[in-house]
């Protein structure tokens, strides 16, 4: 609560101070390596233009949990499933060179939650049996994406559109969340770097 309080916090001052500043909703498509694997969020937002040329935004960002039949994988004796979802705000502070091109900062959070389901074959104490036992791992972290987004938008006089691509670096617990000694497939790691793009459909008023 008290992340998402301070992300809110500029966003809801400069807001009310500007209060004829145009204003726009949003919906669209996200797809980013935040996991070096792609993937997909369906993205919830609102845009406020403070002036000809300054506008600030804040998204929220839902990943769907993948299917954990698409992410089987073996790593010496050990198959492994992976399955995970993630829920996120980004918030992004835009300047447009004077036209419907912008350069933006942004900062945000996700929430990532991972099934891991490990099917280990052991031996037994004489080494003359084997077995295959399952063990389930949740496992959750936070995330801190950073980064500099490039776009066009469209103003916020009636239906616009946002095109846009994003790099940045995540800050957080973004190593040693597996079981140790589990070697995962390398695009089952969370990124260091990331990047994504993104396409928005909104309406302004």
């Amino acid at each position: 609560m008290i992340m998402l309080r301070n992300l809110l916090l500029p966003f809801l001052l400069i807001t009310s101070v500007h209060a004829c500043a145009q204003t726009g909703i949003r919906a669209g498509l996200d797809y980013e390596s935040i996991m070096r694997k792609y993937h997909l969020n369906f993205l919830a937002g609102v845009d406020r233009d403070v002036n000809d040329r300054i506008s600030l935004g804040l998204d929220v960002l839902l990943g769907l949990k993948m299917n954990e039949q698409d992410f089987s994988y073996t790593t010496g004796t050990n198959t492994y499933s992976l399955s995970r979802s993630s829920i996120g705000l980004q918030y992004r502070s835009m300047y447009f060179f004077g036209g419907t091109g912008y350069i933006a900062s942004t900062i945000g959070f996700r929430t990532l939650k991972m099934d891991l389901l490990l099917d280990e074959t052991v031996t037994g104490p004489f080494g003359t049996y084997s077995y295959l036992g399952v063990r389930r791992v949740p496992i959750t972290t936070t995330i801190i994406p950073i980064g500099i987004r490039l776009g066009l938008r469209g103003e916020l006089d009636g239906f616009y559109q946002d095109l846009y691509v994003n790099v940045g670096y995540n800050i957080g617990s973004a190593k040693d969340i597996f079981p140790a000694g589990l070697e995962l497939q390398k695009e089952h790691a969370l990124s260091k770097v990331w990047i994504g793009v993104g396409y928005a459909l909104a309406v302004g008023f």
